[in-house]
């Protein structure tokens, strides 16, 4: 198979996460780190459920970030049984505390059992530490994250993947093609 017919082999259906906290109150310090969905944000996803159902999924990612996880938890229908994959691959460009994450043994047990952290560290700091370096994250660290997430589609064997994301990763993931996400818009995606 040729990198041409592999590249268009696969829909991704990019969903940005529903209205955080921070979304709605404008504010990305300290106060906000790793800030969840609003009710809003939860109507917002809760509202994808017959669209992706629909869709019929063989893989669903999601990035290890509180709003992207409750999106993902609250917006895929009861008939999806397939596996949920947490990868920090896909979370958001780190440019304030707002996008700075929590250790896997803080945050995974506030989400069920069917979310596979398997790639993420149990003790580790997977997010770009802007909460130490005080400057956003480097475009280099970002090519390479995104490289790393297309490469790991590609060795995937499913083809119909929803992909729960952020604003900036999924603006430029796609290159800055298309217009900046709106929350639990979801865009398909050939790679």
């Amino acid at each position: 198979m040729s990198n041409e017919q592999k590249s268009s082999s696969k829909t991704l259906f990019l969903i940005r996460h529903g209205q955080s906290l921070a979304n709605r109150d404008y504010d990305e310090s300290s106060a906000y780190r790793d800030a969840g969905l609003t009710e809003q944000g939860i109507a917002q996803a809760r509202a994808l459920q017959k669209e992706l159902d629909a869709l019929q999924l063989d893989l669903v990612v999601v990035s290890p970030l509180t709003r992207a996880l409750q999106t993902c938890q609250n917006a895929l229908p009861p008939s999806y049984s397939g596996p949920i994959l947490v990868l920090s691959e896909i979370a958001e460009i780190c440019s304030s505390y707002y996008s700075c994450g929590q250790k896997r043994n803080v945050i995974q047990p506030k989400f069920p059992d069917t979310f596979d952290w398997t790639n993420i560290p149990m003790d580790g700091i997977w997010w770009w530490q802007y909460d130490q370096k005080r400057q956003s994250e480097t475009d280099g660290y970002t090519r390479e994250r995104m490289q790393k997430f297309r490469n790991f589609i590609q060795e995937r064997p499913e083809q119909r993947i929803a992909v729960f994301a952020h604003g900036d990763y999924l603006y430029e993931f796609q290159e800055g093609k298309r217009s900046y996400p709106a929350n639990c818009q979801v865009t398909a995606y050939k790679i």
